[in-house]
């Protein structure tokens, strides 16, 4: 039986990876990333009731063959007509995210890159990166690396990547030894799917895979002020600079918030916050820092760096001073606080409101 998290907990693994029905309306919908703006060739044998749909070049051959074991075959060859460079095959519960996400990559990897095809890029941490980000937990054996879904859905769904063979395996591995396995659902479980790649898989392309796992960072509701009244701070402050800018609330899911606060001396308001970066410029710093500053009347400034842990990011806050203030901003200044107390200039438009001291729950 599937765990099903709390309301209080968010789910570890994503739920349109939990299974799928195995039904030949699913298998079209996967293969109509290929066959539908693409245009790939394909044939529906009506008494197997299996569909082949190939690539115009014909390096990427994939068969639907229901009633088999493992009924979703991919291969990617060097070149037409030769046995494949590598392969993987899908189980029958498998959804059809997981495998038009795969059949996407593949595609797109064939017109934009094609020797990313067959790149030797067999570093696991490629494949393992966005479920390190998102929490999982990982195991570092003599000859595998396997990462699991955390609590509340501990072990529900993995990867495993072997790395060097066992004792009993050939040395090297064979090139058609199935060394890439993902898989989600409980052991006995009839929903349980898992999906084989062989040893020359490039990392990238299961990567694919492993960012359908995770769940989304559902997006910050957009703050509306339309009904709120026209106001300004006293003296003719302006109110706080908003959260990290509109980097933050419109990313989507890229950001995740981990931690933020605010600040005020005098005329000058500063917002900082920390977040997991879920496409960082660099996979060894998935930390991004943010430091929104705005004195008297002038524009808010962000400045934003990436770092490798929470405690770095955490640290060049700590240092971040403010920003100086051009002349004209300082004497606006100067005028504003000569002005008698209690006076203020009309409002041309409604001043953003207080940052929220935790603008997302905390996820580890």
């Amino acid at each position: 039986m599937t765990r099903t998290p709390s309301a209080a907990q968010p789910p570890a693994v994503a739920g349109h990876c939990l299974a799928g029905s195995g039904s030949h309306a699913e298998a079209r919908q996967a293969l109509h990333v290929l066959t539908g703006a693409r245009g790939w060739p394909q044939h529906y044998d009506p008494e197997a009731e299996s569909t082949f749909v190939s690539s115009p070049c014909g390096l990427v051959p994939v068969g639907y063959l229901p009633g088999h074991f493992w009924p979703w075959k991919l291969n990617v060859a060097d070149s037409p007509m030769q046995l494949p460079r590598w392969r993987a095959e899908f189980s029958p519960q498998t959804p059809p995210v997981v495998v038009s996400a795969i059949l996407d990559t593949v595609a797109r990897a064939l017109e934009t890159d094609p020797d990313r095809l067959t790149g030797t890029t067999y570093d696991a941490a490629e494949a393992t990166a966005v479920l390190v980000r998102a929490g999982w937990r990982t195991e570092h054996t003599d000859t595998h690396t396997i990462a699991t879904s955390p609590e509340p859905q501990p072990g529900l769904a993995g990867l495993s990547v072997q790395c060097h063979p066992e004792p009993w395996q050939d040395d090297p591995l064979d090139q058609f030894e199935d060394t890439v396995a993902l898989w989600c659902g409980a052991p006995d479980s009839p929903e349980r799917w898992s999906v084989d790649f062989s040893r020359e898989t490039p990392m990238h392309l299961v990567a694919a895979i492993t960012r359908e796992l995770v769940p989304p960072v559902a997006p910050r509701p957009a703050l509306d002020r339309t009904s709120r009244p026209r106001m300004t701070a006293a003296r003719g402050r302006p109110a706080p600079a908003e959260p990290a800018s509109p980097l933050l609330r419109e990313s989507g899911q890229r950001f995740n918030v981990v931690d933020s606060r605010s600040t005020q001396d005098g005329d000058h308001f500063q917002t900082c916050a920390i977040a997991t970066d879920g496409i960082p410029p660099d996979p060894d710093r998935p930390v991004a820092a943010f430091v929104n500053s705005r004195t008297g009347k002038a524009p808010s400034r962000l400045r934003a760096a990436h770092f490798p842990t929470r405690e770095a990011a955490a640290e060049w806050i700590r240092g971040a001073k403010p920003l100086p203030q051009p002349a004209p901003t300082r004497a606006e200044a100067a005028r504003l606080d000569s002005r008698p107390a209690g006076t203020t200039e009309p409002a041309t438009e409604a001043a953003p409101s207080p940052p929220e001291t935790n603008p997302r729950p905390h996820r580890r």
